[in-house]
């Protein structure tokens, strides 16, 4: 699950809370053990009286029985986070919830891991499956005359060369040319999906929000700039918007690319 930091944030923890007290309600007695033998062999013991603390051996035929043990100590701890947070969100929203999340799974022993399914992915369980969901190169027109990044990739422009550089040193995740669906609204047709590729989209991992920067190097062709405020309103009809999660780099040959600019826009994107 992704938590944004928005106005949904209290819906969407809402949404979770209910997901992990369904969870809980088939919760099995008893508390589970773990033992690691020899260091790397993970055995597993369930403990049901306070008396007998080293519990009952759990044979590979009651694996189940792990599972939901270590599930229910871990969806225990998950609740605490959420019921913390959601007190807090009447007055101001904990930013690093996600990572509190995080850290629970994190902090439970390696051997009660393997038996669980978390609710919110590890920063390099999500950059993962973000860079799997918006790979580039997606657009089709030839790069045989681009520019190569020092991420050893090619672009169309100089302009572009220097951004992807920029973003390469910020160590900040993107990816060039990504495919992007989008919803358009025509009048004889009605709405219908377009599959634009914006320049880069940009990940800022510690917010787990997603950010499109559009380069526009032909401002002074009355054809491009049409193209280019289309363009930016069908990013703004589907809530993609200029100045929030939209950033657009220009020139023409009368103005020069802004280097400054690009330095803005990062920054504004990693805060």
């Amino acid at each position: 699950m992704k938590l944004k930091h928005n106005t949904n944030e209290l819906e969407e923890l809402k949404t979770l809370k209910k997901k992990v007290e369904k969870s809980l309600k088939t919760e099995t007695q008893g508390t589970l053990r773990t033992h690691m033998a020899h260091g790397k062999y993970p055995q597993y013991y369930h403990v049901t009286e306070p008396g007998a603390p080293r519990g009952h051996f759990l044979q590979k035929s009651e694996i189940g029985i792990a599972k939901k043990l270590a599930q229910k100590e871990y969806d225990q701890k998950i609740m605490k986070v959420l019921e913390r947070n959601e007190r807090k969100l009447m007055n101001e929203m904990d930013e690093d919830l996600t990572h509190q999340l995080v850290a629970v799974y994190q902090g439970m022993s390696v051997a009660k891991q393997m038996l669980i399914k978390p609710y919110v992915l590890s920063d390099e369980e999500y950059l993962e499956k973000w860079l799997e969901e918006h790979k580039g190169g997606q657009n089709g027109y030839s790069l045989a005359n681009g520019f190569q990044t020092e991420r050893r990739e090619y672009v169309r422009s100089k302009s572009e060369k220097i951004i992807a550089d920029k973003l390469f040193y910020k160590k900040m995740p993107y990816s060039y040319e990504a495919a992007l669906e989008l919803e358009v609204k025509r009048i004889d047709t009605g709405f219908s999906t377009v599959t634009i590729y914006p320049d880069f989209t940009i990940l800022n991992l510690r917010k787990r929000k997603t950010y499109y920067l559009e380069h526009l190097g032909l401002m002074d062709n009355p054809e491009y700039c049409r193209k280019a405020l289309e363009r930016i309103d069908v990013y703004e009809n589907n809530h993609i918007y200029l100045g929030d999660t939209l950033f657009i780099s220009m020139e023409s040959s009368q103005k020069s690319f802004n280097v400054n600019q690009i330095d803005s826009i990062i920054e504004r994107i990693l805060t």
